[in-house]
């Protein structure tokens, strides 16, 4: 939810200020009221007439994105209480519809959870990073999986 209300609709800058500011009102109330991917999509393509194509893109990376930023703000608190140092490591979906950038990803090294990945030139905290472009972040389907490093 912190994810939505902080980034939600951020990559969907080129399109209308008007509609940006529908898609983030109704991921809102998506998230809030827990609704299935399905019904997003619908509540998306009434904001104001985006194609079913483009809907259900915006649907999959924002729930993509608040997922990642789940995911890591829970390791990232795993960490603290514990004591254990986490590293992360970038896992692709590997298939036709990958990138080959996020491809590459797969045989990088797992990195501190405070480190960045350089993807594609591009430097990453995790797959969907906000401060990302839009270009690395839509339709990734790339997670991040966790490993203990060592105390501290």
């Amino acid at each position: 939810m912190q994810w939505i209300s902080n980034y939600g609709g951020s990559k969907a800058k080129e399109t209308a200020t008007t509609t940006r500011k529908d898609i983030n009102r109704v991921l809102n109330i998506a998230f809030e009221s827990e609704l299935p991917a399905d019904k997003v999509i619908r509540s998306i393509l009434s904001a104001r007439g985006i194609s079913a194509w483009r809907s259900a893109t915006i649907a999959r990376t924002e729930t993509s994105a608040a997922a990642s930023h789940a995911s890591y703000g829970t390791a990232k608190s795993i960490e603290a209480d514990t004591g254990v140092r986490r590293k992360k490591a970038w896992n692709p979906v590997e298939d036709d519809r990958t990138r080959e950038s996020h491809i590459a990803m797969g045989s990088y090294p797992a990195i501190g959870l405070d480190e960045y990945f350089i993807v594609g030139g591009e430097s990453m905290l995790r797959p969907n990073d906000q401060g990302a472009s839009a270009e690395n972040v839509i339709n990734c389907r790339c997670v991040l999986t966790y490993e203990s490093a060592y105390a501290f």
